[in-house]
């Protein structure tokens, strides 16, 4: 449609080079959902992964569109080297994070703030990767509900995100994911169970 639109009436004046590079990246997301939506309807293969690097592919993703989703928005990583290996599998596990910060993002929308992403090794063989946010914090009302389809806080959207995020990370990793008490703003946890040394 911008295309067909002579050049002086097209937003900002895109060129020719400005509408094929969006149209670019438009593939790119669709080809990108797609494969998720591929993957999470089978058995997907495991490996082991460095959370370290699944967490810097996600920063990566976010900081390319902070601007445009999180104006005055800060996001801080905080991932230790040495962290044992999680069984995963890369693509459904950045989804399920990617889900999470852009609910912190929507929470911080207009007041800007902090993200924190942060992992450490818990007892009992778990790697804990917390989602921490300086937002107002998750209404008491949904509170209990947050990861059932269809509630969400905010007035648009269909409230499918974090039931998403619950499916991929206990249903596909046999992990856990829970939004934490008694702290400031929001911090959602996620914890994996680390890869057997032997594997």
């Amino acid at each position: 449609e911008v295309l067909r639109l002579p050049l002086a009436e097209r937003p900002g004046s895109l060129g020719e080079r400005d509408v094929a590079d969006a149209i670019s990246e438009d593939l790119e997301r669709l080809e990108r959902i797609s494969h998720r939506f591929e993957l999470i309807g089978r058995e997907p293969e495991l490996e082991p992964l460095s959370l370290r690097a699944v967490v810097r592919d996600l920063e990566r993703y976010m900081l390319a569109r902070l601007p445009r989703l999180g104006r005055g928005v800060e996001l801080v990583v905080d991932i230790p080297d040495g962290l044992p290996l999680v069984m995963g599998n890369k693509v459904l596990l950045i989804w399920a994070m990617e889900n999470v910060v852009k609910n912190a993002l929507d929470a911080l929308a207009g007041r800007g703030g902090k993200i924190t992403i942060y992992a450490r090794v818990v007892v009992g063989g778990w790697v804990s990767l917390r989602i921490r946010d300086t937002g107002p914090g998750v209404d008491p009302e949904i509170r209990d509900r947050i990861f059932d389809p269809g509630v969400s806080s905010k007035s648009g959207g269909w409230g499918v995100g974090l039931a998403l995020s619950r499916r991929i990370v206990e249903g596909v990793h046999d992990g856990r994911i829970e939004l934490l008490e008694g702290m400031e703003g929001t911090t959602f946890q996620i914890r994996l169970p680390a890869a057997d040394d032997d594997e």
